[in-house]
């Protein structure tokens, strides 16, 4: 299943959790099926962002238009 990847949100310390959340309650079922990952820009124009797997540990979750998804 794909929760051995990503299964839950990891805290963010550089997002307020009140925009986390105003986020998440426009999401359809306000979030409840999915993982919102919030995602910056890196210096080499990808987006990253963190979350947490089945196992509760942190994993970096990666993303660019050429190559897609990925988690490390």
């Amino acid at each position: 299943a794909r929760t051995y990847w990503v299964n839950q949100e990891a805290e963010s310390t550089d997002i307020p959790q009140d925009l986390i959340e105003e986020c998440k309650s426009k999401l359809p079922a306000k979030g409840k099926w999915g993982v919102l990952i919030p995602l910056t820009e890196n210096e080499k124009g990808s987006w990253e962002g963190a979350a947490l797997n089945e196992e509760g540990k942190s994993v970096i979750v990666h993303y660019t238009e050429f190559s897609g998804l990925d988690v490390k």
